[in-house]
C-alpha cells in the first residue's frame, strides 16, 4: 500500500503440511528491544512456546484443532507462519534456519 508497510507473502510445504509465510519490515519502534517487542508480539497471537534449534527466537503457538502459529524476527524483518496442520519443533526449527 502506498502509505502503509508493505506485507509479503507466499506459500510453502513443510513436512506435507501447507504453510502461509508472511514478512514484513520490523517496526523501528521494536528494533531497540526485539527480544522483548517479539515476546508482546507472539503473546498477542498465543503463540507462547519458545522454539529451541534455531539461529533466532521464535515462538509457535498451536491451536486445538492442529493449525498452528510461529512468529520471529530475522534480518530485521518480522516474518509470522501460519501452517495447516501441527508440524514438528524440529521441522519448524529447520525450516527458519534455511530461511535467509
Amino acid at each position: 500500500p502506498p502509505d502503509g508497510v508493505s506485507v509479503y507473502a507466499y506459500t510453502d510445504t513443510l513436512s506435507g503440511v501447507a504453510i502461509s509465510v508472511s514478512q514484513q519490515p520490523l517496526p523501528e519502534s521494536s528494533q531497540g528491544n526485539t527480544s522483548q517487542a517479539l515476546a508482546d508480539i507472539a503473546k498477542n497471537l498465543n503463540a507462547t512456546t519458545k522454539l529451541s534449534g534455531t539461529d533466532t527466537e521464535a515462538y509457535v503457538g498451536t491451536n486445538s484443532k492442529g493449525p498452528q502459529s510461529v512468529v520471529f524476527t530475522k534480518n530485521y524483518l518480522l516474518i509470522l507462519i501460519k501452517s495447516q496442520d501441527k508440524i514438528s519443533d524440529a521441522s519448524w526449527a529447520q525450516y527458519i534456519k534455511t530461511l535467509r
